[in-house]
């Protein structure tokens, strides 16, 4: 004989039923808040934990070993931030004379950056100077710079994470 998970006595299957339909809600409630709270927990994707550094990273095709700082960090909301490019090649030799386009946004909210950065070369060989970079919201955003040095061009995206 089988037992079936929510049994009712005979005399009682009205009672059981309204318990039954009561658990099999309260389950899928369960299950709904545990999905939103998993959707809402994320670790910082800035590779040391600090969105006022980053990298370095090798650019996507390994052309370039790109890294950034903050010139004043920490990295605060709704203001305008200028940061320190370091351009070099894979074995660390700077990369002078770059051109580099600045984009960027919040993949999970599908808009770009509130403003558009531009790059110019800064004061150290390999070194440019990012002016205008702003993030008007807490949450995950990346900044993707695209590098054309001579006859190669490359691309590399740093994730941050602002609290």
């Amino acid at each position: 004989m089988m037992t079936r998970l929510f049994a009712c006595p005979i005399g009682q299957r009205a009672a059981c039923s309204t318990r039954n339909r009561m658990l099999a809600g309260l389950t899928l409630l369960f299950l709904f808040i545990a999905a939103v709270a998993a959707a809402c927990t994320s670790t910082p994707a800035s590779p040391t934990g600090n969105a006022a550094i980053g990298g370095p990273i090798l650019s996507e095709n390994g052309h370039f070993l790109v890294s950034y700082q903050a010139e004043t960090p920490p990295i605060a909301l709704n203001a305008l931030h200028t940061w320190l490019l370091t351009v070099q090649t894979p074995e660390g030799e700077p990369v002078s004379g770059a051109t580099i386009a600045v984009d960027g946004g919040m993949p999970a909210h599908r808009h770009g950056l509130p403003t558009q950065p531009q790059a110019a070369p800064g004061d150290a060989p390999g070194q440019y100077r990012v002016e205008g970079v702003r993030f008007q919201m807490p949450g995950e955003w990346i900044v993707t710079f695209t590098i054309q040095a001579g006859d190669l061009t490359d691309q590399v995206t740093f994730p941050l994470t602002l609290p």
